[in-house]
């Protein structure tokens, strides 16, 4: 917490960079201790990769994703990795996989959904080389990243669509449309919980560490579940997000949201203490409002290097 509280404070050991692109970035995601990046668009994905000491960022591969839905499909809801290979999902109702190459990405495997839906979410466990997803009809898939293109099971719980998800090697979170978060024991293979968010908003965004899972919802409020305690919500607090909190990240040393324009650096404390607040330059979160509603992976966060997507990637790091 001292550590990421000295390093927002004094904002001019910050270093920002921009890498603008045509098409709006709905989802990012930070690999390889934070040298690469990985951007998700319409019908594509999109990787930079440190080519300097300094963390210019270089030149953009692009690899195009088939879609013969129309042109108002394709956009990249979500974004998660295992090891080496990326897992994505999208409005064109498939979840692919790609390998990642020195020279871009080699298409790896396409997975089987029981019945055709969007995908609106992903998480993954590189621990157990597992990864989930969240359809608009409350179906949750569990996939082995190991074995065939087919889930290796399936529930349904939530009565709206799966917003976000989070999982680690206990559990599997996910926050719908209908207002609750619920808690997935994998072991025991059912609902351990069923939580409904405070007051009227809907969750807009979701962040899991070790036992702490925290909710974000479109009015600007964060709620915290502890997993140790029955799963029950300890606390809401206000963090001075006047609309939805669409992008979140709950870190070992501080707590970041953000919303249009805006990031905030937040404290662990009870309540939360703001340590800094960033202004974005490339229009994040303006896409529309049903992408920025249900984008996965509006902002990232790995090695003390956060990375925003918006017309373009924007990534903020130490100078040194």
């Amino acid at each position: 917490m001292k550590k990421q509280t000295a390093l927002w404070k004094q904002q001019d050991s910050i270093m920002k960079l921009i890498n603008m692109h045509p098409n709006y970035i709905t989802s990012v995601l930070l690999m390889h201790g934070g040298t690469t990046c990985i951007g998700g668009t319409q019908r594509a994905l999109v990787y930079w990769k440190r080519e300097t000491p300094s963390y210019e960022i270089g030149d953009t591969i692009r690899i195009d994703l088939m879609s013969n839905r129309g042109s108002s499909y394709g956009w990249i809801n979500g974004l998660t990795a295992i090891d080496n290979t990326i897992y994505t999902c999208g409005c064109d109702l498939s979840v692919r996989s790609f390998m990642l190459t020195n020279t871009g990405f080699v298409h790896h495997r396409t997975y089987e959904l029981s019945m055709p839906n969007e995908v609106m979410s992903i998480s993954s466990c590189p621990e157990r080389a597992l990864f989930a997803i969240g359809s608009s009809f409350g179906t949750i898939y569990v996939f082995d990243s190991r074995s065939s293109n087919k889930p290796i099971s399936q529930y349904r719980h939530n009565t709206g669509t799966v917003a976000k998800l989070a999982m680690n090697t206990e559990y599997i979170t996910s926050a719908s449309m209908d207002k609750t978060v619920s808690v997935w024991d994998q072991r025991a293979g059912r609902i351990k919980k069923s939580v409904t968010i405070p007051g009227e908003a809907l969750p807009a965004s979701m962040s899991m560490r070790r036992d702490w899972v925290c909710v974000g919802d479109h009015n600007g409020n964060l709620h915290m579940l502890n997993l140790n305690n029955d799963f029950e919500p300890v606390k809401s607090y206000c963090v001075q997000h006047t609309e939805s909190i669409t992008g979140l990240r709950l870190t070992r040393g501080c707590l970041i949201t953000s919303l249009r324009d805006t990031v905030r650096i937040l404290s662990l404390n009870d309540p939360p203490k703001h340590i800094a607040t960033l202004r974005s330059n490339i229009g994040i979160f303006s896409v529309s409002i049903i992408r920025a509603r249900f984008a996965e992976n509006i902002i990232d966060y790995l090695n003390d290097i956060l990375a925003i997507s918006g017309r373009g990637i924007e990534i903020w790091r130490p100078k040194n």
